[in-house]
Protein backbone atom coordinates (compact mmCIF):
# COMPACT_ATOMS: atom_id res chain seq x y z
CA UNK A 1 0.00 0.00 0.00
CA UNK A 2 2.77 2.45 0.88
CA UNK A 3 4.48 1.87 -2.46
CA UNK A 4 1.25 2.80 -4.24
CA UNK A 5 0.96 6.02 -2.20
CA UNK A 6 4.62 7.05 -2.36
CA UNK A 7 4.24 9.07 -5.56
CA UNK A 8 1.15 10.88 -4.33
CA UNK A 9 2.82 11.65 -1.01
CA UNK A 10 6.07 12.70 -2.72
CA UNK A 11 8.18 10.28 -0.69
CA UNK A 12 10.53 7.43 -1.45
CA UNK A 13 10.40 4.11 0.35
CA UNK A 14 13.51 2.21 1.41
CA UNK A 15 12.94 -1.30 2.72
CA UNK A 16 15.42 -2.62 5.28
CA UNK A 17 15.94 -6.31 6.05
CA UNK A 18 16.36 -6.24 9.81
CA UNK A 19 17.83 -9.76 9.91
CA UNK A 20 21.15 -8.35 8.69
CA UNK A 21 21.20 -5.52 11.24
CA UNK A 22 21.38 -6.89 14.80
CA UNK A 23 20.74 -3.55 16.55
CA UNK A 24 17.70 -2.84 14.40
CA UNK A 25 16.40 -6.39 14.83
CA UNK A 26 16.74 -6.10 18.61
CA UNK A 27 14.79 -2.84 18.59
CA UNK A 28 11.98 -3.82 16.18
CA UNK A 29 11.90 -7.64 16.05
CA UNK A 30 8.33 -8.03 17.31
CA UNK A 31 7.06 -4.81 15.78
CA UNK A 32 7.60 -5.18 12.04
CA UNK A 33 6.62 -3.68 9.79
CA UNK A 34 7.79 -0.32 11.10
CA UNK A 35 7.74 2.96 9.22
CA UNK A 36 10.52 5.37 10.21
CA UNK A 37 12.06 8.54 8.92
CA UNK A 38 15.62 8.95 10.09
CA UNK A 39 15.38 8.24 13.85
CA UNK A 40 11.66 8.97 14.15
CA UNK A 41 9.23 6.06 14.29
CA UNK A 42 6.02 6.99 12.50
CA UNK A 43 3.97 3.80 12.91
CA UNK A 44 4.37 0.07 13.49
CA UNK A 45 2.49 -3.15 12.73
CA UNK A 46 0.37 -1.51 10.02
CA UNK A 47 0.31 1.64 7.95
CA UNK A 48 -1.41 4.45 9.84
CA UNK A 49 -2.08 6.80 6.94
CA UNK A 50 -3.46 9.72 9.01
CA UNK A 51 -0.40 9.57 11.27
CA UNK A 52 1.92 9.46 8.25
CA UNK A 53 0.16 12.44 6.67
CA UNK A 54 0.44 14.44 9.93
CA UNK A 55 4.13 13.59 10.15
CA UNK A 56 4.78 14.62 6.55
CA UNK A 57 2.89 17.88 7.09
CA UNK A 58 4.97 18.65 10.18
CA UNK A 59 8.17 17.99 8.20
CA UNK A 60 7.04 20.31 5.41
CA UNK A 61 6.12 23.01 7.95
CA UNK A 62 9.52 22.71 9.62
CA UNK A 63 11.31 22.88 6.26
CA UNK A 64 9.44 26.05 5.26
CA UNK A 65 10.52 27.98 8.37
Amino acid sequence: MLDALAGDLEISVNRVDIDGLPAVRTRYDRHVPVLCHEDTEICRHSLDLPKLERYLASQRDAASR
